[in-house]
């Protein structure tokens, strides 16, 4: 059994392959980083105010030597 860098409880083999191939574009186009564990208190957002739940299944980080770092965050919702 593999181990994905985002939360696979649930999710079907399709859906997995899609977040994985997703993810190692991003990783390999921006390097991207494994966030840890942080509340982006997605619910605040316009986008997901009319869902009963928001699922933050993996947020990774692009570091920029300016310290304007951005983040990708994999949803369900």
């Amino acid at each position: 059994m593999e181990n994905y860098p985002f939360d696979t409880v649930a999710l079907t083999s399709d859906v997995i392959d899609l977040y994985n191939d997703t993810y190692k574009v991003l990783r390999g186009r921006f390097g991207i980083e494994l966030t840890g564990t942080i509340n982006f208190q997605l619910e605040q957002f316009e986008l997901f105010k009319n869902y009963f739940t928001v699922n933050t299944r993996g947020s990774y980080a692009i570091r920029h030597e300016n310290n304007n770092d951005c983040y990708i965050i994999f949803v369900e919702a």
